[in-house]
């Protein structure tokens, strides 16, 4: 059972990683209001952004009867330096590392498994395309920490961010995004998952824009057979630099629930990840 839970504990990083806390504004002026905003989403050639990343994870996992309620706690600090290439198609970019920690705590923690990394030398190459990135590359990094590492990176850097609609937008208006995020359970089967996003523009001050996401999770995990419910939501805190077309913060609060049965027993799994993710360019 233990081996089933520590490759949950892999796949639900994937998951719960991409949906988050917005506070709507209240006081917005009436000029605010009326105007419309064209807004977009992406990287662009030719910058260097630096991110600072916290992430804390807590999954609990009840297997019912009289067995005491397992957890496992993660904490993750990076800060993060990215800079892309000029280019007018596909833009090569790297990530390096200035900081990277990481602990785990609780029954299911193991600190030995906690990943380690030279900064020096660990970072991660890809390529823009059409203003998103797509990681090609991890380097530096020791062969048991590639997969963790990429579900790490993935998150952050290729699923945070949104397709905006082309036509302007004023503060109260809404649009949906939806996705899928599916992963392996290693022996066991699969985890689909859909993803529907409802994004509300709810402000705008100096230029930057205050997104509220709200995100429904609904799916399936595969186990003997039968499949299970995957049932997920969470609520986001954006705010996006209208001229410079990137996140300079990102606010999650994102909760998920897998319930199956093994050897008779009802199992069920709770995640949640609170992280914020701060990010500048370089003048």
């Amino acid at each position: 059972m233990k081996s089933l839970i520590s490759i949950f504990l892999n796949g639900i990083i994937i998951l719960i990683g991409t949906a988050s806390h917005i506070h709507g504004q209240s006081g917005i002026s009436e000029e605010t209001k009326s105007k419309a905003y064209i807004l977009n989403s992406q990287y662009q050639a030719g910058k260097t952004y630096y991110s600072q990343i916290d992430v804390s994870q807590t999954m609990d996992i009840d297997m019912g009867k009289d067995i005491p309620p397992l957890s496992d706690k993660r904490m993750r600090t990076m800060a993060v330096t990215l800079i892309t290439d000029n280019g007018t198609t596909d833009v090569p970019f790297k990530l390096t590392f200035s900081d990277f920690q990481e602990s785990s705590s609780g029954e299911l923690g193991d600190p030995s498994s906690d990943m380690r990394l030279d900064t020096k030398i660990a970072g991660a190459t890809g390529d823009i395309e059409d203003g998103h990135l797509m990681i090609k590359n991890i380097c530096g990094v020791e062969p048991i920490y590639l997969d963790n590492m990429q579900n790490v990176l993935k998150p952050v850097f290729e699923l945070a961010y949104l397709h905006f609609p082309k036509k302007a937008m004023r503060v109260g208006d809404s649009f949906q995004n939806r996705f899928s995020v599916d992963y392996p359970v290693g022996g066991f089967g699969n985890v689909e998952t859909t993803q529907d996003m409802v994004i509300t523009l709810v402000g705008v001050q100096d230029n930057q824009a205050q997104l509220r996401i709200e995100t429904k999770v609904s799916g399936t995990f595969v186990f003997d057979g039968v499949a299970y419910p995957v049932t997920g939501s969470g609520i986001s805190t954006v705010i996006l630099d209208i001229e410079n077309q990137y996140f300079t913060s990102f606010e999650k609060n994102h909760t998920d629930v897998i319930t199956f049965n093994s050897g008779g027993d009802s199992i069920t799994i709770i995640s949640n990840e609170i992280s914020s993710n701060r990010t500048v360019i370089a003048k």
